[in-house]
């Protein structure tokens, strides 16, 4: 007769069944890891609800960064949009951008000045950026590009050997790059 010593069964197969169900915690640490490779082998949706690197066309409006209530957001523009290839976003979207300096989209208010008086300061003072803003933010907008993201802020560090740097976790987020204007509102 077999004898079974039950404990140390149910263990193994513990063990077994996790690392046959792809329990990335054992190997990663963190719960619902993927590999990076994975994510050029699946469709990465982003928040405009299309796939990351999809050309599509938006409308939406030009925001002060201010408005989102993330200090990170501070001094830049973003955009609100409020359609994806004629879809509708409810809520709408707000998403940093990035347009190659021809379009004449500033992503921040020193961006802004340099298209507004052709040349670059090192400081703006409160009501120069006012100004600024002025018949920028709000400004409606028809733009061609796609979204794409990257990672940002600093990693957890293991050891206290690393300064601390007040910069927002280790986190991926997304942007839209600009490729063209469909109409200059």
């Amino acid at each position: 007769m077999l004898f079974i010593h039950w404990p140390r069964l149910l263990v193994l197969l513990g063990l077994l069944l996790a690392s046959v169900s792809g329990c990335s915690r054992l190997m990663t640490g963190h719960w619902n890891a993927i590999h990076a490779a994975q994510l050029n082998q699946r469709t990465v949706l982003g928040r405009l609800k299309t796939p990351l690197g999809k050309v599509v066309t938006i409308e939406g409006e030009i925001m002060d960064g201010h408005e989102t209530g993330r200090k990170i957001n501070t001094g830049t523009y973003m955009l609100r949009v409020e359609k994806a290839d004629g879809r509708m976003l409810t809520p709408p979207v707000e998403i940093r951008f990035s347009a190659d300096p021809e379009l004449k989209l500033a992503t921040d208010h020193f961006e802004r000045y340099e298209h507004v008086h052709g040349k670059k300061t090192g400081s703006l003072a409160g009501y120069e950026i006012e100004k600024l803003d002025e018949g920028y933010v709000g400004r409606k907008v028809q733009l061609s590009g796609y979204e794409t993201g990257r990672f940002y802020g600093t990693p957890d560090y293991p050891t206290d050997d690393y300064p601390l740097v007040a910069m927002p976790g280790y986190h991926f987020s997304t942007y839209f790059v600009v490729l063209d204007k469909a109409l200059n509102n």
